[in-house]
Formats: structure tokens, C-alpha cells, sequence
């Protein structure tokens, strides 16, 4: 399995892409949405869940690279922050899905809370969101 070690780092790695790209865009709109004082509408809901999904396989493709033998040291704070940033996103967008009617305020502030803590994450392998290494 340490052969597979490479091509799942990368995969990680160039993933992550994808998935700010998603979070900064899902932010946008919602920010958008509370300033314009829009009701939560299903495209929030869709924004919030492919975010939520692709922050989720993220975290998986992660601690499924850690299983295959990347075992440094600095991917233990990596790991942890990064698992925050997921539960923190799931929780809110799951809360606001039970209220009725859903509110913008909740999964805005669970978005941004949530790509704070994936920054932070990646800062704790000591290198900037956009640098590539495998």
C-alpha cells in the first residue's frame, strides 16, 4: 500500500483546490444573499451540502493517506484542525436544515468558520494554501 501513497497525497493535494474553490464560492453567495436580505433558498441549500460533501471526501482522502503510511508528525495538528472544520460546517448546515423555516445566518457563519479552520490546517503543514507538494 505504500506504493499508493504518492497518487493519494496528490489527489489530496490538488482536491483541495476544488474544494476552497467551492467554499469561497458557496460564501459569496450567502454573504451576498444576507446583505441583499434574501430568504434561505434551495440554491443555499445545495451551495452549503456540495461543500459540506466535498469538504467531507477531503477528510477522508486525508486520514485514508495517513492509514496508507504518511505518518509525519505535523499531519496530527493538520488532521485535527482540518476534522474541526468539517464538524463545525456539518453542525451548523445540519441545525439550520431542522429550523423552520432555515435562515442565511447560520450556514454563512459555519462556511466561514469552516474555511478558516481548512486555512488554518493547511498553514499547520507549514506551507500557503496554493503551494503544491505530495
Amino acid at each position: 500500500m505504500a506504493s499508493a501513497l504518492p497518487t493519494l497525497l496528490a489527489i489530496h493535494s490538488y482536491f483541495r483546490f476544488l474544494v476552497l474553490l467551492v467554499g469561497l464560492v458557496a460564501l459569496a453567495v450567502h454573504v451576498l444573499a444576507l446583505l441583499q436580505r434574501e430568504e434561505f433558498a434551495p440554491l443555499h441549500r445545495k451551495l452549503g451540502a456540495a461543500y459540506s460533501g466535498m469538504l467531507q471526501i477531503q477528510l477522508v482522502l486525508g486520514f485514508v493517506a495517513y492509514g496508507a503510511g504518511s505518518r509525519a508528525g505535523i499531519v496530527i495538528g493538520h488532521a485535527v484542525v482540518m476534522f474541526l472544520g468539517v464538524a463545525i460546517l456539518q453542525g451548523t448546515l445540519s441545525f439550520n436544515r431542522r429550523r423552520s423555516p432555515p435562515k442565511l445566518g447560520l450556514p454563512t457563519l459555519g462556511i466561514a468558520l469552516s474555511l478558516l479552520f481548512i486555512f488554518a490546517g493547511i498553514a499547520a503543514l507549514a506551507r500557503g494554501p496554493f503551494a503544491v507538494s505530495f
